[in-house]
């Protein structure tokens, strides 16, 4: 991949990025392209789809020490374009067909991972687990620095460690270490993706919502987070506030009271309403003419478990145990359009360039 011309480094960098996509956007938009937006705060007011989830430099990543829209533009080119026409035959014929499984199971993937929601669990993962990854890598590196069956040493080490890791917060919590990992996971997902049933669950009356995390899924639990997408939900992905597209794993079937496959029920609107809400970083969108539902936002960011070091000093780098995870570790990337992406936007600053 070669870095495009079009706002690549300097001063021509686009600074305004979507974190939902526009095309999704567009479907809960009135005629003059405005919609309404429900802030956490209880302050609601209309905003174009232009405006509407944009966020400063939020996919600008560093390369050769200037910054690059590259990610951006893939997601515009290999992501949200490929998906245009796959939504709007949602949207008026109601299928979702054989050959847009593809571009579909990218931009739900991609919609599951681009967003705030996604970053401040990243950002609160690192924190948890950052130090106590330095200090497995400093003992494989130096094994006389201490013991960790010592409670007494094990606290002062991991107390190092975390003053450590803070100080080089600027490399491990930088853009282009974010990024890496939602493009792996997006892989990963829309991968997967692609093997699950994809349906169109058509309503009479307009109920659904949109949100800054537009992609959600139903929770198996609920205490801490269960991942991006836990094993066995489906995936609701409102396209229009009479539309909702639902993924279901082949294993599995969601909707046993849905009255036939292509009926938007209440129940299932309401559903999809909840997790939208429950989702949202900061904010819910909704097409005007959508009456708002009696939903209330529940209380911000689940709150992950503390983390329990599993491991010893004996325990080899990048084992399923602990130590510095590097990409030959990682499973193998499919879409070469990522893995030139994960090569541009490498961290050589970080030990053994992860």
């Amino acid at each position: 991949m070669t870095i495009g011309q079009n706002g690549d480094v300097g001063n021509n960098v686009q600074r305004r990025h979507h974190t939902v996509a526009r095309v999704l956007l567009q479907g809960f938009a009135d005629d003059a392209g405005q919609l309404l937006q429900l802030h956490r705060s209880g302050a609601e007011h209309r905003t174009a789809t232009t405006n509407a989830s944009v966020r400063g430099e939020f996919y600008t990543v560093t390369i050769n020490g200037a910054p690059s829209t590259l990610v951006e533009e893939w997601l515009a080119t290999d992501v949200e374009d490929p998906a245009a026409e796959t939504l709007l035959r949602a949207r008026t014929e109601h299928i979702v067909r054989t050959e847009d499984r593809r571009p579909l199971a990218r931009f739900a993937a991609a919609s599951l991972l681009r967003t705030q929601a996604a970053r401040s669990q990243l950002l609160r993962i690192g924190d948890d687990v950052g130090p106590l990854t330095l200090l497995h890598y400093a003992l494989e590196q130096e094994p006389t620095l201490g013991d960790l069956t010592d409670p007494t040493q094990r606290s002062q080490m991991i107390a190092e460690a975390t003053a450590a890791y803070k100080r080089l917060s600027p490399l491990t919590d930088n853009t282009n270490a974010l990024l890496r990992v939602v493009l792996r996971k997006t892989d990963e997902l829309a991968q997967m993706l692609t093997g699950w049933e994809w349906t169109v669950h058509r309503g009479k009356h307009p109920l659904l919502l949109t949100g800054d995390s537009p992609a959600v899924t139903v929770r198996t639990n609920t205490v801490g987070w269960n991942g991006a997408l836990p094993a066995g939900a489906p995936v609701f992905l409102p396209i229009s506030p009479t539309h909702l597209i639902v993924g279901t794993a082949p294993e599995h079937r969601f909707g046993t009271t849905v009255a036939s496959p292509t009926t938007l029920t209440d129940d299932m609107a309401r559903a999809s309403n909840s997790c939208i809400m429950r989702e949202a970083a900061e904010s819910v969108f909704r097409h005007p003419a959508t009456p708002l539902p009696p939903i209330a936002f529940p209380p911000t960011a689940e709150v992950l478990p503390e983390p329990v070091v599993t491991w010893s000093r004996s325990d080899p780098a990048g084992s399923d145990v602990g130590g510095i995870v590097t990409d030959a570790d990682l499973p193998p990337v499919e879409d070469a359009r990522i893995a030139a992406l994960l090569r541009a936007i490498q961290n050589v600053d970080w030990p053994n360039g992860s």
